[in-house]
């Protein structure tokens, strides 16, 4: 079972007073590519506690242009690569790095977690693992090219568990075309989906609420949100 350190009275947090709720919160996050990266420095900036981060993958070049890794991070594990970025912008948050794969066995130990993967099937995983105690809001984060999809689920409500599961388990990896890097994602839908990730961890660590949909499509200049 995965231990944290928490922000101790030695923190020196920068964050807003009316984002005092968010300060306390440490954010499990999925997948520290496009739209991962991205996130987990917003997040960092915005003044979270602390952020778990797993991702098996390592920076390669190709990377570069779509996610938020440095020409210095290639090599490097993702994982590794954001902790070390996150240190450089906030000595206040602290970041659990985990170069292993999600499974359904997996036991989350946070209350927000961040899925920002590439694929249904491992959706699917995170999915099963989400209903350990500990969690309260699973946040589902996609993109194309120009295109972010944001569900977010309050799983103590069986409305929004129903809708996310009658969803999930008819999507498929096999639907979906296969396409080119540079049509999967671009940086700039990266910055817009953390910006929309970032906004829900907010309002729900403040009692706000949120959506259970929301779509932003950049190239038609279209938001929906229900």
């Amino acid at each position: 079972m995965m231990a944290f350190t928490f922000c101790g009275p030695a923190a020196t947090p920068i964050t807003l007073s009316c984002f005092a709720n968010v300060s306390k919160e440490v954010v499990t996050l999925i997948g520290a590519g496009g739209i991962g990266a991205t996130t987990a420095i917003a997040l960092a900036k915005m003044g979270i506690c602390g952020l778990v981060v797993y991702d098996m993958d390592s920076v390669g070049t190709e990377n570069l242009a779509t996610q938020l890794h440095r020409l210095s991070d290639v090599g490097k594990t993702k994982v590794d690569a954001i902790s070390e970025a996150i240190s450089t912008y906030s000595n206040d948050v602290t970041v659990f790095p985990r170069v292993e794969r999600v499974t359904a066995k997996t036991q989350f130990q946070t209350r927000f977690v961040v899925c920002a993967v590439d694929n249904i099937l491992t959706r699917q995983e995170v999915w099963r693992s989400v209903h350990y105690p500990m969690v309260r809001y699973f946040i589902d984060a996609r993109m194309s090219a120009e295109e972010f999809h944001l569900y977010t689920v309050d799983l103590k409500s069986d409305d929004a568990v129903k809708r996310y599961n009658d969803m999930i388990w008819q999507e498929s990896d096999e639907n979906i075309p296969e396409l080119a890097c540079t049509m999967k994602s671009t940086i700039y839908t990266a910055f817009a989906a953390a910006g929309h990730t970032c906004n829900a961890v907010k309002k729900l660590a403040m009692g706000e609420g949120h959506p259970f949909s929301l779509i932003h499509n950049i190239k038609t200049f279209t938001f929906l949100a229900g």
